[in-house]
């Protein structure tokens, strides 16, 4: 197993291992398993400055936050009530029905498909194991961020296509992708999709053939998730009293959880703190590479890991900019360069590498910001008040260009623009650099 993997697996005080009856009921080979992920799996850190994305539960109390001034008071009120109850689905339901689908699509865009994803060592151990497949329920793309093994088909185009169904390595979006066309009409999330679905006799085949003759590996749900409970249900009205063996990493569960679980044809393997998957997940890579060699390198390219290295010459190319002027068509103004954004690329929390990377990025930054002409908008900030008195708004607009790389692939580099705009005035303030990252293409 590369020593990466093996760094992370050990340096966690607590581990929790793979039982024997799982390897057993997969016969020790990893192919004989297909991974089922659920929103908790893309919970943990994947976005910078160590935010998340949000789980069910936290999504269903944005899209409260949301419907705020477009309901009444009392609606609210029920609202609320319906989420202390975990009635989420029924909260989706009213979200979307509240909501027009262009702006739909655009709150779901912007809590679940954010522009700063980062790795996640979780992710980059699990998604490194030769499973048959991987299904999920999540819209993210976070599996896709980590890699290209798995061949990504999506609900509920796939239900047209199903060749693909022969062939392993696919990564089956089962209730639909972020990046699809329409996410009102394409995405399962309220409760009248759930029950469309549950109708759908295509939609319960596909999940048979899919299974078939498969041990089931649950990760990233919790027993109230309606996505769990959905597919379970879904499971169970497919193979009735063929179930087939499916075992779930659940946090903080009883002994009686448990029991009355293994009744339904669930076997937990409990565990107490996230960071425990590392563990498990790196003993599963272990066994899938001493039968499946994955061709993983230990070893890295040299790189700059100081930001001494390069902090200097970084600078002087910033300090020349910053002195300049910088047209950008996008935002059809001019953007300031300040030393507020050298000081957020440069932030000292942040690792070295990562700084370093980013101060590579700057010319990179400039002419995307010089050539682009096409801003998003990707988040609001806390808006303040200034000296005046009068109400600023800050938001964040990306601009992006496609770079050619020399010696490797190309990538996309990402520029953040903070946009500021009085609010009783309609005018804007000004607009100034904010950060610059990378994605792959």
């Amino acid at each position: 197993m590369p020593d990466h993997f093996k760094n992370v697996a050990t340096s966690k005080p607590r581990s929790l291992g793979v039982p024997d009856d799982f390897r057993r009921q997969i016969d020790d080979d990893t192919r004989n398993c297909i991974l089922l992920v659920g929103a908790g799996f893309s919970n943990f850190v994947v976005r910078a400055r160590g935010r998340r994305l949000p789980d069910w539960s936290t999504l269903a109390e944005m899209m409260i936050h949301d419907l705020r001034g477009r309901v009444t008071r009392a609606t609210s009120a029920r609202l609320r009530s319906m989420l202390e109850k975990s009635q989420l689905l029924d909260i989706a339901e009213e979200f979307k029905n509240s909501t027009r689908g262009d702006a739909y699509a655009s709150f779901l865009r912007r809590q679940i498909d954010p522009p700063d994803l980062v790795r996640s060592d979780v992710h980059d151990i699990a998604l490194a194991i030769e499973f048959r497949g991987i299904i999920t329920t999540n819209f993210d793309r976070i599996i896709e961020f980590h890699t290209d093994r798995f061949r990504p088909w999506s609900y509920p185009y796939f239900l047209e296509e199903t060749a693909w169904l022969q062939r392993g390595g696919f990564l089956a979006k089962i209730h639909g992708c972020i990046s699809s066309p329409n996410p009102a009409k394409n995405l399962v999330l309220a409760k009248s999709d759930y029950q469309k679905l549950a109708k759908n006799k295509k939609y319960q085949q596909l999940i048979k053939s899919l299974i078939f003759g498969h041990t089931i590996l649950i990760v990233g749900f919790s027993l109230t998730d309606p996505d769990f409970l959905g597919v379970v249900d879904s499971l169970h009205a497919v193979f009735q009293d063929g179930f087939p063996s499916a075992y779930a990493l659940i946090r903080g569960v009883s002994p009686e959880q448990r029991i009355a679980w293994r009744k339904r044809g669930i076997e937990i393997i409990p565990y107490r703190e996230h960071r425990q998957l590392r563990g498990f997940f790196a003993e599963l890579l272990e066994l899938s590479e001493t039968k499946y060699q994955s061709g993983r390198l230990k070893t890295v390219p040299f790189a700059f890991t100081k930001v001494s290295d390069v902090k200097a010459q970084a600078w002087e190319f910033y300090s020349n900019w910053k002195q300049g002027t910088t047209y950008s068509p996008a935002l059809k103004r001019n953007v300031a360069v300040t030393v507020k954004g050298w000081k957020h690329v440069t932030r000292r929390s942040r690792p070295q590498p990562e700084v370093c990377h980013k101060l590579s990025l700057l010319p990179c930054a400039r002419e995307v910001i010089e050539t682009c002409r096409e801003a998003v908008l990707v988040r609001k900030l806390v808006p303040y008040v200034d000296a005046s008195g009068r109400l600023v708004l800050r938001d964040l607009h990306v601009l992006r260009g496609r770079s050619q790389q020399p010696f490797r692939a190309d990538i996309w580099v990402f520029v953040v623009i903070e946009l500021k705009t009085f609010v009783d005035e309609d005018s804007v303030l000004g607009a100034s650099f904010y950060s610059v990252y990378e994605r792959r293409v």
